[in-house]
């Protein structure tokens, strides 16, 4: 009774009454501004069916009227192709007195080249030769190639044509590291130049095995 009396006159105590929460009419939001997407656009199938796709892809492979279309290279071409241009290097190599010719066909045991010629040269001026007569020779003879790589000054050099990887190195490099022993499942191509010009017999070849 004290408490009630302290009570202002203007304050009078009434029962709490629950206020509704406010409920949000997503109707309305969505139809409110016309760049928001409505509910019915939120799941709408796409136009284009796969078959559509499928045709305008075919469509778009197709060359246009008037540009004639790039006929791939047969893979028999290419590999002749690729051929008598590594018997080419060999031959320059075999110009600047290089020794141990080989050339071996690699295309079905790795897929980064198909053709690998090794050389054997006794010094560095005879190496540098032969690296600028088999530039030379592509330069002129085949000026579509481009080297990929560029020679160092160490005794084994590599000239990277893509198809054709070139190998010039000392004997004491060519035993040390034996590539050859890596591809000894490899065709061995044979060279024009290795036959004598007396028409005797072939000199042997060098075996090159890889021991563990």
């Amino acid at each position: 009774k004290m408490a009630l009396r302290l009570l202002p006159s203007s304050v009078t105590c009434t029962r709490p009454v629950a206020v509704p929460r406010p409920t949000l009419n997503v109707s309305a939001c969505c139809t409110a501004s016309s760049s928001t997407p409505t509910p019915q656009t939120l799941f709408v199938r796409p136009t284009q069916g796969r078959r559509q796709i499928v045709a305008r892809a075919r469509v778009a492979a197709e060359p246009e009227e008037g540009v004639p279309a790039i006929a791939e290279q047969p893979s028999e071409e290419r590999d002749a192709e690729s051929r008598a241009f590594a018997i080419a290097c060999a031959s320059e190599a075999d110009l600047t007195k290089c020794q141990d010719i080989s050339v071996l066909h690699v295309s079905p045991l790795i897929s980064w080249t198909s053709y690998m010629v090794f050389a054997t040269v006794f010094s560095r001026p005879q190496l540098l030769a032969a690296l600028a007569r088999i530039e030379m020779m592509v330069d002129e003879q085949y000026p579509d190639r481009v080297r990929q790589n560029q020679p160092g000054s160490s005794p084994w050099e590599c000239l990277d044509y893509g198809d054709v990887v070139v190998h010039l190195f000392t004997a004491e490099q060519r035993e040390t590291y034996d590539v050859e022993g890596f591809y000894a499942a490899a065709e061995e191509v044979d060279l024009p130049f290795a036959v004598p010009a007396d028409g005797g017999e072939a000199p042997a070849k060098p075996q090159w095995t890889r021991q563990y």
